[in-house]
């Protein structure tokens, strides 16, 4: 994850250096850590899916069906908050249309 991070910095350094304007480069950078963040946030949000359906799936295999469907009902709101993020994306997207 540092070298990700590291190496992100680098390639944001060097794209700011080879523009000319600093207006720009500044609205360039600050578009590029948007996107990061939005891209971090997707990435953490599956593992978080993911590890809360793994540990549905240990539960049920033990026969703690309630603790499982708990879990599940984590999942399902990390899905139904993805869902509105996504919804809110194309409103915006139709907006600027």
């Amino acid at each position: 994850m540092c070298n990700y991070k590291r190496l992100a910095q680098q390639t944001m350094d060097s794209m700011s250096a080879k523009l000319v304007h600093k207006n720009f480069a500044q609205l360039d950078k600050e578009r590029v850590k948007e996107r990061k963040e939005e891209n971090d946030k997707t990435r953490d949000d599956f593992a978080k899916k993911f590890g809360v359906l793994k540990k549905a799936s240990v539960l049920l295999f033990y026969g703690r069906a309630n603790d499982a469907f708990d879990e599940i009902a984590k999942a399902a709101e990390i899905i139904k908050n993805q869902a509105e993020a996504k919804r809110e994306q194309e409103q915006r997207t139709q907006q600027r249309w």
